[in-house]
């Protein structure tokens, strides 16, 4: 099976989505998967880490990918300790890491088209 970069990419904006929505009071505390164990974060310590491992695009990936689970973790906790302030900070961190995210694994798939690796 094929991984598909869009779809990581718009689970990470989606769940960015309900943190939103969890910072407002509009949704109960979203599930907080680790970035092992999201869809993204299986193919990066699976086949991604065979294929693409020694790229420096791979190892960034790998590397923001971490940090915006670790944010949105941050994030939860912030919310739930009642500290909205510093939970709206983690959240611009956050949405930076996002649109990381999305470009690199933008990157990583037209790259890879174009050398047939993919």
């Amino acid at each position: 099976m094929d991984f598909d970069f869009n779809h990581a990419g718009i689970f990470h904006l989606v769940w960015k989505r309900k943190l939103r929505n969890f910072i407002d009071g509009g949704i109960q505390e979203p599930e907080n998967i680790t970035h092992k164990r999201c869809e993204l974060g299986n193919w990066i310590y699976t086949i991604g880490a065979i294929s693409y491992g020694d790229t420096p695009e791979f190892k960034n990936l790998e590397k923001i990918h971490l940090a915006y689970h670790n944010a949105a973790f941050n994030l939860i906790n912030k919310v739930k300790a009642g500290d909205k302030e510093s939970a709206e900070k983690e959240y611009v961190n956050l949405d930076m890491l996002c649109k990381e995210i999305v470009s690199s694994l933008t990157f990583i798939s037209l790259h890879n088209k174009e050398k047939g690796k993919l």
